[in-house]
């Protein structure tokens, strides 16, 4: 190529021009933006994969140790042995929360205290399935009779919203706690073998040494038990539902069938006293997110709210942030 033809190409005298580093900023920004998006949803993936493994890990530890004392209860021979309520304010008399013979739940504290919401939005229990179920406030109070090394031991099982440690500033949780009473108690003390006292008019305070599951928002139990109806003509064993029921063996958030002890309200005469022969137990439990958003809802970290909102907001909370989990318990003994 001669000189004359190489001077016809003008030479780069300059870098690279305004619209070229436009692109060039343009392109590296959608790079970056894509970049974080990932990272954001795996990051999101992670958090509920882990807290939905928290959650399952909770849940599990306290339906095996619901089975084990279940599938081990003693029904005595002079009437039910196992009792059950459901613990709302939807039904009179109000339910002692907290302070000395109450529930044990915190209900005061530096900020400020809502409680899980006792609206009627908080008892669903005509639900036919029972993972769709709502069990008020306090979830259902379950005691009964169980054996061991140990021999008779009466058992109960309740949900408290309490502090996490001694500290009375600590972190507060809603947690699933199991209490034992000791073999010399159930026969000795007031209320011990009794399951119709007055004692368990309302329960003493409960100890974070007893507690079954942590993050534990809900907790329910349908009984069942065996009897012969005809069906086609035909006798037939079937499954009656006694707990929460009427009469008829129908789902019911009735007053008068919230209990299933003579003590603790009026119930049905024809079957609260029969031991039931299979038990539902429903549990709803919340991911570390979950009680972490439920904490500031509850302790107005996130605003002032009417009760009717604060209802919606903390079952919004709930319904997203949490698993429910559910197990059928068979009483071997009485399987037919």
């Amino acid at each position: 190529m001669t000189r004359n033809a190489r001077s016809a190409f003008p030479k780069r005298t300059q870098g690279f021009t305004l619209l070229e580093l436009l692109i060039a900023t343009a392109v590296t920004a959608m790079l970056v933006t894509l970049m974080l998006t990932v990272a954001v949803s795996l990051m999101n993936v992670w958090n509920r994969s882990t807290g939905a493994l928290d959650a399952s890990t909770e849940a599990r530890l306290a339906l095996d140790q619901l089975t084990i004392d279940l599938q081990n209860s003693w029904a005595p021979p002079t009437g039910t042995g196992m009792s059950a309520a459901v613990l709302t304010d939807l039904r009179p008399p109000p339910v002692n929360w907290g302070g000395p013979g109450g529930r044990g739940w915190v209900t005061a504290g530096p900020l400020t205290q809502h409680l899980k919401p006792d609206g009627a939005n908080t008892l669903r229990l005509l639900e036919p399935r029972i993972e769709n179920t709502r069990w008020g406030r306090g979830g259902v109070w379950l005691r009964f009779f169980t054996t061991g090394e140990e021999g008779i031991r009466a058992v109960s099982y309740q949900i408290a919203r309490r502090n996490v440690t001694a500290a009375p500033d600590s972190t507060i949780r809603y947690i699933l706690f199991r209490k034992v009473s000791s073999s010399t108690a159930v026969f000795t003390s007031d209320g011990g073998f009794d399951l119709d006292s007055s004692v368990y008019e309302e329960l003493e305070g409960t100890n974070l040494n007893y507690f079954a599951g942590a993050n534990v928002i809900d907790f329910g139990v349908r009984f069942y038990v065996w009897t012969i109806e005809t069906v086609q003509g035909e006798p037939t064993n079937v499954l009656r539902l006694i707990f929460p029921a009427d009469i008829d063996g129908r789902l019911s958030d009735a007053q008068s069938d919230l209990v299933n002890n003579a003590n603790l309200g009026v119930v049905e005469p024809a079957w609260w006293d029969r031991y039931p022969d299979v038990v539902d137990i429903f549990i709803r439990v919340l991911t570390p997110e979950g009680a972490r958003l439920i904490d500031a809802l509850e302790t107005g970290r996130q605003g002032t709210f009417t009760a009717t909102e604060l209802e919606e907001r903390w079952w919004e909370i709930a319904e997203n942030h949490s698993k429910v989990f559910t197990r059928r318990v068979v009483m071997p003994r009485r399987a037919p």
